[in-house]
């Protein structure tokens, strides 16, 4: 049976940085019998039709949209409660403007999780 996690990415008027820190996270070397979706959670200004990150994030191959409510700790709470209906074994919430230091990050932070 696979271990499945997704990397939730909340962002708000953050395109570009979006862009580059999917596709990083996309790049991500991973464990043997994991699976990992990724997702983007873009709190659209002023609607998803005019909005720059939502373009720019539907641009990204391999990255699922979600619209977020406003606010950081919102759109993270909306992403984790889709996390725990899809049934995900574990999530990870990557900021927007942070993509990963090293190709490994992902695989460390889920190593621990798939132990237990």
């Amino acid at each position: 049976m696979a271990f499945e996690a997704v990397v939730q990415i909340p962002a708000y008027h953050e395109g570009p940085r979006l862009a580059e820190t999917a596709e990083a996270v996309l790049s991500q070397q991973i464990p043997e019998g994991v699976s990992v979706d990724v997702e983007a959670w873009v709190t659209p200004d002023p609607d998803p039709s005019s909005c720059g990150t939502w373009a720019t994030a539907e641009g990204v191959d391999g990255v699922d949209v979600y619209e977020a409510p406003i606010g950081k700790l919102s759109a993270r709470n909306a992403a984790h409660s889709h996390a725990v209906t899809e049934g995900y074994d574990a999530f990870v919430t990557w900021d927007a403007d942070a993509p990963p230091t090293h190709e490994r990050v992902l695989s460390e932070l889920l190593i621990p999780l798939m132990e237990n």
